[in-house]
């Protein structure tokens, strides 16, 4: 193993760990409570990444446990090291939902109900079969939970929510729609092997690629509407959408998988260096 393979090795452990998953919650904070000027309570900073963490470790564990030998290299992380990652999706667990029923206020906590009930929503889904109709659902399904996770407390702490609000709230969805439409279409071969439920499945080559082409412009364009309203956080979406057009250059290339998924998710933690540069410099 040369010395870049032995890199790229330890590397793939943030996406084994779901580290980028995390960094990718706070980050989208960040660009969030700067966007509507809000103020998030500080366990905030801790809960959501904390839960997001618990929520796709415990994701990936489920997924392993139903099928021994699965050919990804993230589940097979999950099925060796099931025991301690158990563990510790139990303590982080309760210790993320502790501090936030003691800690958030409690219209926050209300707010995170009906993301719960989508993410046991995905779960059910992910059960009910492979059909085109459940694949589009589940992943769908993926992109309102992590939005709507990280939006709902900053939404309802900002005193009027404005066009910019809306406009960075939807670009934003379409920005974390092409990341995980452009996952789904990477593992396509191993999701139609396992009949696994998948958004790439679900629309096939054709309808995926003029869906990422819409994605791509409905993102360009609200980009430019907040540069143009806001240009301070538009510089962060410029980043984010710039970096959202290489990625299926990416997914071509012949990295290792997780290092492909680790770059894709870590394209959401661009808010964690460009928000504070913008800030120091404005």
């Amino acid at each position: 193993m040369t010395g870049s393979d032995k890199l790229l090795h330890r590397l793939s452990f943030l996406h084994f760990l779901h580290v980028d998953i995390a960094a990718g919650v706070a980050a989208s904070g960040l660009l969030t409570s700067n966007l509507l000027d809000v103020h998030l309570p500080w366990s905030w900073w801790i809960v959501l990444p904390g839960i997001a963490w618990t929520v796709y470790t415990l994701d990936r564990l489920l997924d392993a446990r139903r099928q021994d030998d699965y050919p990804t290299l993230r589940h097979q992380f999950a099925a060796r090291h099931r025991r301690g990652l158990y563990v510790a999706v139990g303590v982080a667990g309760v210790l993320t939902v502790v501090l936030g029923l003691l800690t958030l206020p409690l219209l926050s906590i209300l707010a995170g109900l009906p993301c719960l009930a989508l993410v046991v929503l995905h779960h059910g889904l992910q059960r009910l079969g492979s059909t085109r109709s459940i694949g589009f659902l589940k992943d769908m399904n993926v992109i309102l939970t992590y939005t709507c996770s990280i939006w709902a407390v900053p939404f309802l702490l900002v005193s009027s929510i404005s066009l910019v609000h809306i406009i960075g709230f939807f670009t934003f969805c379409a920005i974390v729609a092409i990341i995980v439409l452009l996952e789904s279409r990477t593992d396509v071969s191993v999701d139609t092997a396992l009949q696994q439920p998948s958004l790439a499945r679900s629309l096939g080559p054709r309808r995926s690629t003029f869906t990422l082409v819409v994605l791509f412009f409905l993102a360009s364009a609200g980009t430019i509407g907040i540069l143009l309203s806001k240009p301070s956080l538009g510089i962060t979406y410029t980043g984010l959408t710039i970096s959202t057009m290489f990625l299926p250059v990416l997914h071509s290339s012949t990295l290792p998988r997780p290092i492909i998924r680790l770059l894709s998710e870590l394209v959401l933690s661009i808010p964690l260096v460009t928000v504070p540069i913008v800030h120091l410099l404005g």
